[in-house]
């Protein structure tokens, strides 16, 4: 009986012994897995912080306040002194849509030649339809110029330069014809035969082609 249970006792404590080194095992693999996540964490570059701030609402805001007319801080459009800025090339002396620097070169609403705006221009009206002097776009009989690429024989609508035309004249209206004009790829509510403007009173284009109601916009943005 002795034997058997000093026996019975080394078992126990061996089983004892393995399991306090098992544990032993577990911790130590842990630490060393902490100490692993520490050392990359430590190689890892740390972020640069961005100069964009969290997303928060104007009321919310903390930074000091910048005019839009300027740019400088300290005070407010309506309160500024300062000469107004361009904002595609942050100069002075002109706005955005007359800066020589955005790449498209604009012409005047009224005479229809570069290098002033219709607010400024001292020639004679030109007709919106032909852009030649002499008569209204209501009473032209000349063909229109395109308002988008300025190019006599086609207007904006047909140009090559805009993503309509491909879907009036191609896609689902390939194989329908105008019942007004008889040509194909487009339906009677699109003819251009026989479209007026409602702005200026021109044939062959709609109001938001209207290089007359884009003037009148930038009137009513002005005052």
């Amino acid at each position: 009986m002795e034997q058997v249970c000093r026996c019975y006792n080394e078992s126990i404590k061996e089983q004892e012994q393995q399991q306090e080194q098992k544990q032993k095992q577990k911790q130590e693999q842990e630490q060393e897995q902490e100490q692993e996540q520490e050392s990359q964490q430590e190689q890892e570059p740390k972020p640069k912080p961005s100069a964009r701030k969290a997303a928060h609402f104007a009321a919310e805001c903390t930074s000091e306040t910048v005019c839009w007319n300027c740019k400088q801080s300290g005070h407010i459009a309506t309160e500024c002194k300062n000469d107004a800025l361009c904002h595609t090339c942050s100069k002075t002396g002109h706005l955005a849509r007359d800066c020589p620097s955005s790449g498209s070169s604009k012409l005047c609403n009224k005479c229809f030649k570069p290098g002033h705006i219709a607010v400024d221009c001292t020639n004679e009206r030109a007709c919106n339809n032909c852009r030649q002097p002499g008569h209204i776009a209501r009473e032209c009989t000349n063909e229109p110029v395109c308002n988008l690429c300025n190019v006599s024989g086609h207007l904006a609508r047909n140009c090559r330069k805009t993503t309509i035309s491909s879907e009036i004249q191609g896609g689902p209206f390939r194989d329908i014809t105008c019942r007004l004009c008889g040509k194909p790829g487009h339906i009677s509510r699109n003819c251009m035969t026989t479209m007026i403007c409602g702005t200026c009173g021109g044939r062959g284009h709609m109001s938001y082609e209207c290089p007359s109601a884009r003037m009148f916009d930038r009137g009513l943005r002005r005052f």
